[in-house]
This record gives C-alpha cells, structure tokens and sequence, in this order.
C-alpha cells in the first residue's frame, strides 16, 4: 500500500530559450496535507538540489544553486486540501550546468516533504521526462 499523500507529475517545455520544469503536486489523500513550499518549488527561488538530470550516458549534471540547512517553521507550508493540486515552475538552466549543444537529458524530480505538526516526513517522487535541450 502507498502511504505517500502526493503525486507529483513533471512535464518540461521550452520558453524562449528556458527548459522549463512544471511540476503539479496532488493530494491523493482524504485529508489535508502541509506542503514545503521550498521543496514544492512554491518559494521564489529554489534551495536545494530536487532535481536528478542526467545525459544520455547517465552523467549527472551539476546543480549551482544554493543548498540551505534550515528550521522549519509555520510559515514555510501551504495547505493543500484532499483531492487538491497546485502547479509550481522552475527553469532548470538557471540551476543546472547543461552541457554546450544540443543534448538529450532525462529528468527526475524528489524530495523529501518535512514534518509539520503531527504529519510525518515523506518523500515526492515525479515520473521522468526525456527532453531533448539546446544550450
């Protein structure tokens, strides 16, 4: 049985030059789940490396974002309601080392949703998306 409340379905498009990542996180639960809008992509900008993007030979491309330890507080979740999804959007070039040219990359987002008050800790998985990207 899948214990985990949210699926996460990634779709990549390109936007004048930007491979962009949308990903669309769905409560599948019958109750109300707190995301980590940081982990969810829902804060302006990304802190830590949720992204696994590989080259055709499996390489594993650098991330050149910041990485933060932090605490949490209430501040940092949004609710999201059984049955409910939210959409967020991040361009993957602006935080990922792409290779010069064009290039076929597959893409994998997950991360780990933290704790808040009595919710436990549990992992978002999405599908993979095979792209192909000019740099």
């Amino acid at each position: 049985m899948n214990t985990n409340p949210v699926a996460v379905t990634l779709e990549t498009e390109l936007q004048n030059g930007d491979l962009i990542a949308i990903l669309v996180f769905q409560n599948i639960s019958t109750h109300s789940v707190f995301l980590d809008k940081y982990t969810a992509y829902l804060a302006d900008e990304p802190i830590n490396n949720l992204f696994k993007i590989a080259d055709k030979n499996g390489v594993l491309l650098d991330y050149s974002g910041i990485q933060i330890k932090r605490r949490f507080n209430k501040n940092d979740f949004v609710e999201l309601k059984a049955g409910a999804s939210v959409k967020a959007s991040v361009a993957l070039n602006d935080w990922y080392k792409f290779q010069q040219g064009e290039h076929t990359y597959s893409i994998l987002y997950s991360g780990f949703n933290h704790s808040y008050e009595k919710q436990k800790i549990f992992e978002m998985t999405s599908n993979e998306a095979v792209v192909k990207y000019v740099k």
